[in-house]
């Protein structure tokens, strides 16, 4: 598991970072799943987490190795699409992807009673008012190539990263 230290919900980076959570691990064309899972069969499943937070907080980056896969070996291939990521950028068709996403998820989210309680009260915690979330469909759309490239170079850094390595007994 990887933790990158990023900030919190209401920051002006937040939809790019966010953009980029789902980029990395949103369904089984998403980078890490894609590369590490199917190509690479090194884990069995990966994914991220980037919770909203009142304060700074971590975006987490998880995977379980496949059998006879060591722990490093599975690091360092993580670590590989990363520096994609940080050196090349993201394409448009990823891009328009996760976007699609958002929108989706954010549209059927506010389809029912209680999801639109939930959103209200999210943004007015999180946000600092709950008015932002009618702007929060045009502020994903906003979000360009670069500015999730300047993300992950600022946050996927090795000074801002702890990496923590679950093994068995058996393992060691």
């Amino acid at each position: 598991m990887f933790a990158y230290h990023v900030p919190q919900s209401g920051s002006s980076e937040y939809y790019a970072l966010d953009l980029l959570e789902s980029i990395l691990s949103s369904g089984r064309t998403s980078r890490l799943y894609k590369s590490i899972v199917d190509e690479k069969q090194l884990a069995i499943d990966i994914g991220t987490y980037y919770g909203n937070a009142f304060d700074p907080t971590v975006m987490y980056i998880y995977a379980i190795a496949n059998q006879n896969v060591e722990a490093e070996f599975l690091e360092k291939a993580i670590l590989e699409e990363i520096d994609k990521i940080v050196k090349n950028g993201i394409t448009d068709d990823e891009l328009q992807k996760v976007k699609n996403q958002k929108l989706m998820n954010f549209y059927h989210t506010m389809e029912t009673i209680n999801g639109k309680a939930n959103m209200i009260g999210t943004y007015e915690l999180f946000f600092g008012n709950y008015s932002k979330l009618f702007s929060a469909p045009d502020d994903y759309n906003k979000v360009t190539k670069e500015e999730i490239q300047n993300a992950a170079k600022k946050y996927f850094t090795n000074n801002n990263r702890t990496v923590g390595i679950l093994q068995t007994e058996e393992e060691k």
